[in-house]
């Protein structure tokens, strides 16, 4: 697993859940919670679940109504 940092993620294409957790600074499972839970969109492949960086610092920033998961 690669840690990431937010400036990281201008950067990086697609990230994991896990990648995901350690740039909100919050748990594995807590990040995994929030997929299920349709508040971190991840993109439409099966295995694993991966997430658009692009998105992640969007969603960060507070716009992730401007942007779908496939952006």
């Amino acid at each position: 697993m690669r840690y990431l940092a937010y400036h990281d993620l201008s950067k990086a294409g697609v990230i994991t859940v896990e990648e995901a957790a350690h740039v909100l600074r919050i748990g594995r499972t807590k990040a995994y919670e929030m997929v299920a839970e349709g508040l971190i969109k991840t993109l439409p492949f099966d295995r694993p679940k991966r997430i658009s960086a692009r998105w992640l610092k969007a969603f960060i920033d507070g716009d992730d109504g401007q942007l779908s998961a496939s952006s």
